[in-house]
């Protein structure tokens, strides 16, 4: 037979000791919360410095791409998108190759750059053609674009043949690459740039990273920027004065495409 027995006040008192109260419960939680609070900005940059890292990688990748490309073709580097005869587009990238000229395309750096595969019905960007620290690309919006206008929009800027160039199409042409890889001379870079009809701005590291993700003022930390030498560079944020990157600065490094749409370097 069983035996009940009656639990004592003295036991009962060690069971109770032996299990958190509900206030006990909710400052543990409160804790966990303010340590979580605490450590996830930190977590997320490390990971963002992680993914500039492979960013900076990718330029470089891109930089030997280049100067395979102008080892092949006499030492002469391609050229940016120009349209309508007064507008250049450093980001784009141009599918085919334009007749008379020698545009950046996928065309021409498919041989050297794989990562992109454009069909009739589909389109995909990898590898180093597309930053990790921006959101990936959509390939039905990246198809859009490419038969809407031939080209699609990139995460990178590319500045090339400065020297063909009107005067009215950037403000500081010297420091971007001409006919030739230099070490001085500005290749390509992150993207930054401000587009016309809503004033949104895209680029790659910061707080709202992606194309015309950011209604602005600008949140980026910075650019990774490719020189011809292949060397690549980090541009903090603290060396561009941010209310003043506007179309009509001359006194700042940009690129004008349509309308007051802008690339700034």
């Amino acid at each position: 037979m069983t035996t009940l027995r009656r639990i004592g006040d003295s036991e009962l008192t060690r069971v109770r000791k032996g299990a958190f109260t509900l206030i006990e419960l909710l400052v543990a939680i409160a804790i966990i919360a303010m340590l979580a609070a605490l450590l996830l900005p930190v977590l997320n940059s490390a990971k963002e410095k992680g993914r500039r890292i492979k960013c900076m990688s990718n330029l470089r990748q891109f930089g030997i791409a280049h100067t395979a490309y102008a080892n092949d073709n006499n030492q002469v580097v391609l050229e940016t998108r120009e349209t309508v005869g007064s507008q250049r587009h450093p980001s784009p990238v141009t599918i085919h190759n334009v007749p008379g000229f020698s545009y950046l395309t996928w065309e021409t750096m498919n041989p050297y750059v794989p990562g992109i595969s454009v069909t009739a019905t589909n389109v995909t960007v990898s590898g180093i053609w597309w930053c990790p620290s921006a959101p990936p690309p959509v390939p039905a919006d990246m198809l859009s674009v490419i038969q809407g206008w031939g080209w699609l929009n990139g995460i990178y800027s590319y500045f090339g043949r400065a020297d063909l160039w009107k005067p009215n199409e950037a403000t500081h042409p010297e420091g971007l690459t001409q006919k030739e890889l230099a070490p001085d001379r500005l290749l390509m870079s992150d993207l930054l740039y401000q587009f016309h009809l809503d004033m949104s701005w895209s680029y790659n590291h910061g707080r709202r990273p992606g194309i015309n993700t950011d209604p602005g003022p600008p949140a980026f930390t910075g650019l990774n920027q490719l020189y011809g030498d292949g060397r690549v560079v980090w541009k903090s944020v603290n060396k561009f004065d941010v209310p003043n990157l506007k179309s009509g600065n001359n006194s700042i490094g940009l690129v004008r495409d349509y309308s007051i749409s802008t690339t700034f370097y």
